[in-house]
This record gives C-alpha cells, structure tokens and sequence, in this order.
C-alpha cells in the first residue's frame, strides 16, 4: 500500500495547473516516449473507446487526440478544475474524481501519464482496469521508478513507494496482463539553487507524500545548506533525479491466450523501433 494522502494530491495538483506545463519537462517526454511505445508494439491506430487516468491539464490528453482515432475518449482526474482544458476536445467527456474509488467505464485503451503511482492499491486498481477493458484491450501508462526524486528523499526520508520495473511487471502479470514493452530510463534535472528545486517541485504539484510536520525556517536553512554539501556539481549547480519508465501491456484473453513476452530495456527516453 502506498501512502498518498489524497486531500493533498488534490490541493497540489490544483494550485500547479496554471504552472504545470512548462514546468513539467519530463513528463512531457514521457508522454511522447509513452505514444512512440505504444506504436512500436502494435499497429493500430483505431480504439474506439479510451480511458485516460489521471488527465491532467492534457499533456497526453493531446498527444491521444493527435494520434490516435477513437470514438469517445473519457478523462478522469482528481482535480475538478481539469475539465476546463478538455471543454474542446473531440468526443471526449471529463470525469471528476478519485480513479480508485469510481466505477471505471468500458475501454479499448486505458492510458494513464504520470499517475498510478499515486494509487494507493495499485494490484486492486490494476484488476479494475483489466475489468473495464474488453478481450485484447491494451493498457499504456509512464510512471516513476525506485530512484525518482532520490536527493529529496535522502535529505527528507519522504517519498512515495516507487516501485521497481520488476515489481510493476510482476502486479501486471498478476492482474492478468501480458507486457509488451517496459522501459526505463534516469533523466537528471539541474537548478541552481534548492529553492529553485523546490519551486520546481511545487510548479509540478508532485508533492502528495504525507508531511510529518511542516516546514519551518530552521528546516528550510537545514535543507538548503544539505543540498549544496551533498549534491553540488562540479559547476555549483544541483541535480535532481527522476526515474521515468513506461511500459504497454495487453490484457490475456479468457482462454489464457498469449501474447508477446516482456522486453524490459533501459533505454533512450523515446524507443526506438
């Protein structure tokens, strides 16, 4: 079980729209290395019926109306505020809610950049998901591994249980989905300050993890001074890691049916074909 404090994922995510796109660089590439994955292991371009879990200000929102030919296209998001940037998208309908609570509707996609790992129960959410698709459906989504976000978790002892590519798989097969393509990869951020990292952090909302206590003045200076003592690159700036993967899995058919084996590469952020 991942502890996400859901109350305050909402309140993040919400204060960072007017904020998130231009601050959210790697996910940005994640969602163009999550379109490239899914057209590297299947032909098909036509699902009449797709889901996206987490949608956002529609970042892949836009990428699936670009790419792909569907005949409705729900979006789902913890942030009521998100259906204002999908008011003109094409046969699509916005859903305001948490993805683990609400009945998931019929897909032949599901979709999701950037946001199982906020799931509290992800193999619950998985069956659901597999559930809501039809015989063959595909499920696609981008999430972050063990090593994400590693300096703030060294320096806090907060993170969210980010789970390894193996584990992910391993929940996967368990829900009764075949993978097709898992990729991971690290992409290293540099600030020149922590407060530029921070500032960073709250432009992309990314922030859910329940807070022992607030920050103080005392904890900023401590965290400050221990970014810089441990983190500091030859040329003064600060890293900060993200450890984006991807992976595109198809639901097994009733009678067991296989589909391909799992190819697990840590490669370039867009796969190659």
């Amino acid at each position: 079980m991942n502890e996400v404090d859901k109350i305050r994922v909402q309140a993040h995510f919400s204060r960072s729209l007017s904020t998130y796109r231009q601050a959210a660089q790697v996910q940005s590439a994640m969602a163009d290395a999550l379109m490239a994955a899914l057209a590297e292991v299947t032909p098909r371009r036509d699902f009449p019926r797709i889901l996206e879990l987490g949608c956002g200000d529609g970042l892949l929102s836009t990428r699936i109306e670009e790419q792909l030919r569907y005949q409705q296209l729900t979006l789902v998001d913890i942030v009521p505020a998100c259906a204002a940037y999908h008011s003109q998208r094409r046969n699509a309908s916005f859903l305001a809610g948490d993805m683990e609570d609400m009945a998931l509707p019929a897909a032949d996609l599901v979709m999701a950049g950037a946001a199982l790992q906020w799931a509290r129960d992800l193999p619950a959410l998985l069956r659901r998901i597999g559930s809501a698709l039809a015989p063959d459906g595909m499920l696609a989504f981008s999430s972050f591994g063990p090593e994400n976000l590693r300096e703030i978790k060294a320096l806090t002892g907060r993170s969210l249980a980010y789970l390894s590519m193996s584990e992910l798989i391993t929940m996967l097969e368990m829900a009764n989905f075949a993978v097709l393509c898992a990729r991971e990869q690290h992409s290293v951020m540099t600030f020149s300050t922590p407060l530029a990292v921070l500032r960073h952090l709250r432009e992309t909302g990314v922030n859910g993890v329940r807070a022992e206590r607030p920050w103080t003045r005392q904890a900023l200076r401590n965290f400050t001074e221990r970014y810089q003592e441990q983190f500091s690159l030859a040329d003064g700036q600060l890293p900060l890691t993200y450890h984006p993967l991807w992976i595109v899995a198809q639901k097994r058919r009733a009678d067991g049916g296989g589909c391909a084996a799992a190819v697990v590469a840590r490669g370039p952020m867009w796969p190659c074909p």
